[in-house]
């Protein structure tokens, strides 16, 4: 028999926001789920930086597999022509 008052299973709070480390300043985001996905709020041309999550580089084509999670240390590099 089922209780249909007792309460459901508790999963934690709801993260609305997470703190990265991003290029050694704390910021509050909201979850972007992964490293394309935080490229993308932070409005950065994907095309021009290398990334490093947790002082290991991410390839590019793993940016979409690579979850990020609350105080991972990201560093993004962008790249500038010159001359």
């Amino acid at each position: 028999m089922v209780d249909r008052h007792a309460p459901g299973p508790y999963h934690g709070p709801v993260e609305t926001t997470l703190t990265l480390e991003i290029n050694g300043e704390l910021r509050a985001v909201p979850p972007p789920g992964n490293v394309r996905g935080l490229i993308a709020y932070l409005g950065v041309e994907p095309n021009r930086v290398a990334v490093e999550v947790n002082h290991r580089i991410v390839k590019r084509q793993a940016w979409e597999a690579t979850p990020i999670h609350d105080r991972d240390r990201v560093e993004i590099v962008e790249f500038v022509g010159g001359g």
